[in-house]
């Protein structure tokens, strides 16, 4: 079953990169577009509908109809905006809202 590990671990390699939480929606868009060249029968799949009742059984149809695992290549190095986790987060929540400790 899939837990949030396995969204780090795909949006990682997919990236080459080490993402923070905050940068996983970024990652996501950035990556979108690549795997649906690579698996274009996804496209028409349409999550709207799904609630926190149901996300395993379409989760598991989901499975049966195109398999739990695809094989997927790396997007290419610039169709990822590597950024430092620090100043992104900066960025998206202003200074006043970040305490960086250096250890």
């Amino acid at each position: 079953m899939c837990d949030i590990g396995e969204v780090y671990k795909i949006l990682n390699f997919l990236t080459n990169d080490t993402l923070y939480t905050h940068q996983l929606p970024r990652a996501a868009r950035e990556c979108k577009p690549y795997l649906l060249r690579q698996y274009p029968e996804l496209k028409n799949i349409s999550l709207e509908n799904v609630n926190t009742d149901n996300w395993k059984q379409i989760l598991s149809e989901l499975e049966s109809a195109h398999g739990a695992v695809l094989d997927c290549e790396q997007i290419p190095r610039d169709g990822h905006d590597y950024r430092g986790p620090i100043e992104e987060l900066l960025d998206m929540v202003g200074k006043d809202k970040v305490v960086v400790i250096n250890a």
